[in-house]
């Protein structure tokens, strides 16, 4: 119990460091796909992620860039829990016996199953985000979700982006088809480059260097696999 605290713990806080840096990232992102459409004859109104920084920044400063951050940070700790216990328990389906690790191909798999599961908790949370990034009272179906936000909290804004539960899962077959194949990718790629540095399938011995070189590519052999749904039009 005290390996899977420690566990949890570690990566919950590397989740909300990871979500703390990459937000604005994903901010401008959202800002890009969801301009109105170009007027003939006029400018976008983004000329690109510069502009978007720049304008963004001006209007709002830096934290018009942590729009929306409240819910996907609230959620770090499930997220984790979920993604990991699942992990865990597809781990112990595929080894074929005690203490021999997984081969990529497993790994692979276990990844998928861990990222569908995720994407339950990942699709609602997500929608508010994208609710809360794109304000835009004159587009269809958008709500003033930043009022609401302010005077009732998280849970008022998750009940007014739309009226029952089934609302909140606008987007869930986008969010699996980004998971799936993102997580399978991720820790696929993991153990593929940890086994390969280390010579062999005992990757115990390798250092913190190794393994921050190993996560740091299979993030960004995932993140190419990825595609952000479009919740703030459904």
């Amino acid at each position: 119990m005290g390996d899977v605290t420690e566990d949890l713990t570690s990566r919950t806080v590397g989740g909300a460091a990871q979500l703390i840096f990459g937000h604005p990232f994903d901010t401008i992102k959202v800002k890009l796909q969801s301009q109105p459409a170009r007027i003939p004859g006029e400018p976008p109104k983004y000329g690109g992620a510069t502009d978007a920084w720049k304008q963004t920044l001006s209007a709002e400063g830096l934290r018009g860039l942590y729009k929306g951050m409240g819910a996907p940070l609230a959620t770090v700790a499930a997220m984790n829990a979920v993604l990991f216990t699942v992990r865990g328990q597809m781990e112990a389906l595929l080894r074929l016996e005690p203490g021999i690790p997984l081969t990529v191909n497993q790994q692979v798999i276990d990844g998928a199953g861990a990222g569908a599961a995720v994407s339950f908790l990942a699709c609602p949370t997500e929608l508010i985000k994208c609710r809360m990034l794109y304000l835009n009272p004159q587009s269809v179906n958008i709500v003033p979700i930043s009022e609401v936000w302010r005077a009732n909290g998280c849970s008022q804004a998750s009940a007014e982006v739309e009226r029952g539960a089934r609302g909140l899962f606008k987007g869930l077959v986008p969010t699996l088809a980004r998971e799936v194949p993102r997580n399978a990718a991720m820790f696929g790629v993991y153990d593929a480059l940890k086994q390969y540095m280390a010579g062999g399938t005992d990757t115990s011995k390798l250092g913190r260097g190794s393994l921050i070189v190993a996560g740091g590519l299979a993030g960004l052999h995932s993140g190419s696999l990825s595609t952000q749904p479009m919740l703030s039009r459904a």
